[in-house]
């Protein structure tokens, strides 16, 4: 996809980001270029363009992370600021570069590429493609203090920014926004011809011209040694080149465990700037992964483990083992303050509110804490014991004891508060209704739902006959919430599905719900540009991810058609640069974009359309697409502890298939293409089966 003004879907900023820090760039690949106020102080959904660092969350932890400052790229055009008449800007996931041409008046041309590295460096080069011989032009890097963004301006601290020149090639500066205090540097790899305060300027440059520049900051929100970690980046001996060398190769190992080809060059795109987004969403020392860094994202810097879920599924699905581990490994850590919180209230085990930020810390505060876990959520508790179950599936080696002594952990605290048994009985104690409605019902589905599979996935994994007893009887007790036209309602009585029967049906494969309730919920929430939530207090157009979804549900059920149908739609709304929303107002604006969960339930509805196994002596292909993708190509999707799969189609047949054997044990199965083709295989442990024309 490429970005321009003539483009016909809309620009929204692009991030590049580390999972730590995260640049919002914007159509002239950087923060801005000249100091037009009415071209750049606009807001973008309540965020402005800058840098943004996930521990800044502890500034305020209920109000939205805010900017800290803005890199500008400067151009002087005849000793005057001057914007671009035009761009072009592209985005490759598979290396995080973002590229940018600008063309200025009278053809001035440039070519600006950047990054976001793990060590959380901002990198740009900028290259003079043309500039007319008698063309008199400047070029200047700057630091700007940020702007406030729309929706914080009631929280807007007045930071300190203090910039100075460091050398002929450096800026240094320091920062405090509230409490934090912090401090970088900007440093260029050629020395400039002129400095300010805050900036850097080239004089008379011509075509040809080449330079780089390097941004990093650190601050008293994750660490004590702010100088310290901001020495271990120095970058001056490394250079350009080298830095890219090393970028590009961590995102080429993170993508190269699987590979998907499609013939949809749009949705190839989607699929792989999705990865981008999951990737960059996860803390790098936490491993907890995001709803997003900017303010318009639930505040920004937020972590729940509903929407983490979804992410996890994605990578483990890709391959991305190591990814999956570190985000289970953030709740085994976390563990301990939700221990401590519940023992103040004499309740046994341990619990996790959902609310988090990068460290896992509640952060609506620990006078909230009881009451949001026990009543209001409960479920977010059970989804942890589902996240350490979905690692073990495809990864046996996560069940650690850490690992186990946190799922019992979890099980105490449900039994102790909210599961009660009578002999063969159990139940849950009256809650807030999961839609959100705030009133108390008897039987919820979705916590019955959640909680109940939680209990069966704790008892496979701890060999606990018990919890797996429990578990059942809760599941068969939601029953009692199907209404007479056989739909499964968010609770007795419900008069809208509130989209409950979507997710129920991913919760409980590989045995689901009917689809009956699946169709009917997508016909209750039908829009004329997609499917709602069906909710009295949630109207919108459309929400992206149910789109994902749905795919999967009929994937799942064996409908290609209308799998396929869901997983093309989900082009609605996604912009130039391929930003997903989080859902789209009735008005057609857009709310939340980059938003991680959209762009991760769309991995995960493509690799399932591409293959799955609900059954161990069944394998799965190509349920979720039609022939309209007719010649389709798969590397190495991981789809459980012991398989992976890669296959070709051409013209909507299979023409070769090798499944992959990960176990110890020798796997007999039954593949199966679209009812197009099936065949029996015996794979030894270790080795791979190969089926071709």
């Amino acid at each position: 996809m490429i970005a321009t003004p003539l483009s016909q879907r809309s620009y929204f900023p692009m991030p590049l980001g580390s999972g730590r820090d995260t640049m919002l760039v914007d159509y002239t690949g950087s923060a801005c270029t000249s100091r037009s106020g009415h071209t750049h102080a606009e807001q973008n959904q309540g965020v402005n363009c800058g840098w943004y660092k996930a521990s800044n969350r502890a500034i305020h932890p209920e109000g939205p992370i805010q900017t800290l400052f803005m890199p500008d790229l400067q151009v002087y055009l005849l000793q005057a600021p001057a914007e671009p008449r035009f761009f072009e800007q592209r985005f490759d996931p598979e290396r995080a570069i973002l590229e940018t041409i600008l063309t200025f008046y009278r053809g001035l041309k440039l070519r600006v590429e950047c990054f976001m590295n793990d060590e959380s460096i901002f990198c740009q080069r900028i290259e003079v493609l043309e500039c007319p011989e008698e063309l008199k032009v400047d070029l200047g890097f700057a630091l700007t203090r940020a702007h406030s963004a729309c929706s914080a301006l009631w929280l807007r601290w007045e930071e300190d920014f203090d910039c100075q020149k460091a050398s002929d090639r450096r800026h240094d500066f320091t920062y405090r926004c509230g409490e934090i205090t912090g401090a970088g540097f900007m440093a260029a790899d050629r020395d400039y011809d002129d400095t300010t305060e805050r900036e850097g300027i080239y004089r008379a440059v011509k075509t040809g011209f080449c330079v780089s520049r390097f941004i990093t900051c650190a601050d008293s929100s994750e660490t004590q040694d702010a100088q310290g970690l901001l020495d271990a980046r120095i970058v001056a001996d490394a250079g350009y080149d080298a830095l890219k060398a090393r970028h590009t190769a961590v995102w080429k190992a993170y993508f190269e465990t699987s590979c998907v080809k499609l013939p949809d060059e749009e949705m190839q795109y989607l699929y792989n700037v999705s990865r981008y987004v999951v990737r960059t969403a996860q803390h790098p020392e936490s491993g907890q992964i995001g709803l997003g860094m900017m303010p318009h994202l639930w505040r920004g810097g937020l972590y729940d483990v509903f929407d983490s879920l979804f992410a996890q599924r994605a990578l483990l699905s890709c391959g991305n083992i190591r990814e999956g581990r570190a985000y289970l490994q953030g709740y085994v850590d976390a563990a301990p303050a939700g221990r401590e919180m519940l023992q103040k209230e004499g309740i046994a085990g341990t619990a996790f509110a959902g609310w988090d930020d990068y460290t896992g810390r509640f952060v609506r505060g620990e006078d909230k804490f009881v009451r949001y876990v026990a009543v209001y959520k409960p479920m977010m508790s059970a989804f942890v014991v589902h996240a350490a179950y979905w690692q073990y599936k495809y990864d046996p080696a996560s069940l650690t004891g850490d690992t186990a002594q946190m799922i019992r952990d979890i099980i105490a605290f449900l039994m102790d508060v909210v599961v009660h048994t009578q002999g063969d009985k159990a139940w849950l104690c009256q809650l807030e209704a999961g839609t959100e409605g705030g009133f108390m019902v008897d039987v919820d589905t979705f916590n019955q739902v959640v909680i109940g599979r939680a209990m069966e996935m704790a008892g496979e994994m701890l060999d606990n006959a018990e919890y797996a007893r429990i578990g059942s009887v809760l599941l068969d007790g939601v029953a009692v919430n199907y209404n007479d036209d056989g739909v499964l309602m968010p609770y007795k009585g419900a008069e809208y599905t509130a989209g409950t029967p979507l997710l129920m049906y991913l919760y409980t494969l590989p045995d689901p719900i009917g689809i009956h309730s699946v169709d009917v919920t997508l016909e209750r929430g039908r829009t004329h540009w997609g499917t709602n939530s069906e909710q009295p207090t949630e109207e919108y157009r459309h929400w992206p991810w149910n789109d994902s979804w749905a795919s999967i549900c009929y994937a799942h059920d064996r409908q290609p058609g209308k799998a396929m149908d869901y997983l093309l739609h989900q082009k609605v709304g996604c912009t130039s640069l391929g930003a997903m929303p989080e859902k789209l107002r009735l008005d057609g604006y857009a709310i939340g974009y980059w938003y991680t969960s959209a762009h991760a339930n769309l991995v995960w509805a493509v690799n399932d359309a591409l293959a799955f196994s609900d059954r161990e002596d069944e394998l799965c292909l190509g349920m979720g697409f039609d022939d309209r993708w007719a010649d389709v190509e798969v590397r190495g999707l991981v789809i459980n502890e012991a398989l992976t799969v890669s296959y070709r189609t051409e013209k909507g047949k299979p023409v070769r298939v090798e499944i992959g054997n990960r176990s110890s044990e020798t796997v007999i199965l039954r593949w199966i293409f679209r009812n197009a083709a099936e065949e029996n295989a015996v794979i030894p442990a270790g080795e791979t089966y190969i089926w071709k024309v």
